[in-house]
C-alpha cells in the first residue's frame, strides 16, 4: 500500500468526486453541512456541490483527500476552529469555551471525514 495525503484542489476535484460517487457523500451534503447547516438539505445536491467545488478552487483547501496510489480512499473536512465553534450554538450544539480560550488558539478543526469501504480497517 502507498498511502498519501493531498489537499483537495480544483486539480484533485474529480478524486473527490469518485469518492463521494454521485450522491455526494452523505445524502448530497457534499460536506456542506458544517458550513450552512442543516439548511443543506433544502438545496438541489448539485448546488452543495458547486459550492464545495468552488472552496477547492478557492486556494484555501476546504480538506484533505488520502489516496491508496491513484485511488481516492479517504477524506476530511477542515475548518479553523472558530468557524467550527461559531457553527456549533446556532446548530443546538452545547459547548463551554473555558472563557472563549479555547476559540483564541490558532487551529483547524476536523469535522467530517468519509472512508471507502474497502479502505476501513
Amino acid at each position: 500500500m502507498d498511502h498519501t495525503i493531498s489537499p483537495l484542489t480544483s486539480e484533485q476535484w474529480p478524486a473527490l468526486e469518485d469518492l463521494f460517487g454521485q450522491a455526494g457523500a452523505s445524502n448530497g451534503c457534499w460536506c456542506m453541512y458544517w458550513r450552512i447547516g442543516p439548511r443543506y438539505r433544502d438545496r438541489p445536491r448539485e448546488d452543495n456541490k458547486h459550492d464545495l467545488k468552488q472552496l477547492a478552487a478557492s486556494g484555501q483547501p476546504p480538506g484533505l483527500l488520502a489516496f491508496d496510489g491513484d485511488i481516492p480512499v479517504g477524506w476530511c473536512e477542515l475548518h479553523s476552529r472558530c468557524q467550527a465553534i461559531a457553527w456549533l450554538p446556532a446548530m443546538g450544539h452545547e459547548l463551554a469555551l473555558a472563557g472563549g480560550l479555547l476559540a483564541a488558539q490558532p487551529a483547524r478543526s476536523a469535522l467530517s471525514a468519509a472512508i471507502q469501504r474497502p479502505a476501513r480497517l
